[in-house]
């Protein structure tokens, strides 16, 4: 096939699995009852920025913090799905090291994603500004831990490749 074809058809194809892959994770979603954006009522002015480079913007939607990762982790699947595509090959091109970094992503996606849909479940009923502070400081917390298991996982299993496989 040529490069310019497979350069397409690998675009395409990834394309269209981030659109399925990330309806996918909203229609899930909103089956368990944890929505990927929520709808404001009307539209609230916010102030983006700081100092002179402040600005008011108008938001009538957010998304939550499942929207967020279910998003990137769609976005990480379709990207393998497009370098699969264009490489003809399971492993994408990746070298071991990549794949490896690869694989901590995907990980590091899901677990946050599932522990979203446990957070969204736990607080979803409870408000105020104490509830919101927990809630903030456990999600926070749990990407920390999360982000530093799969980066411990990923310098363990490049330190066991032998130098030939560094690339």
């Amino acid at each position: 096939m040529p490069p310019l074809m497979r350069t397409f058809l690998s675009w395409f194809v990834g394309v269209i699995a981030l659109i399925v892959i990330g309806i996918g994770f909203t229609v899930c979603g909103e089956v368990l009852g944890v929505p990927s954006y929520i709808d404001l009522d009307e539209p609230i002015a916010v102030m983006r920025g700081s100092g002179p480079s402040s600005y008011d913007d108008e938001v009538s939607s957010y998304q939550t913090t499942y929207g967020l990762t279910s998003g990137a982790l769609s976005f990480v699947i379709a990207l393998w799905v497009g370098q699969a595509i264009y490489h003809w090959e399971v492993n994408a091109g990746f070298s071991r090291k990549g794949w490896y970094s690869y694989l901590a992503w995907i990980f590091a996606l899901t677990v946050l994603a599932a522990l979203s849909l446990v957070f969204h479940l736990t607080f979803r009923q409870s408000q105020g500004m104490l509830v919101n502070y927990t809630r903030m400081f456990v999600e926070l917390a749990s990407i920390a831990g999360v982000a530093w298991a799969s980066y411990q996982w990923y310098q363990n299993r490049i330190a066991l490749l032998k130098p030939e496989h560094d690339a």
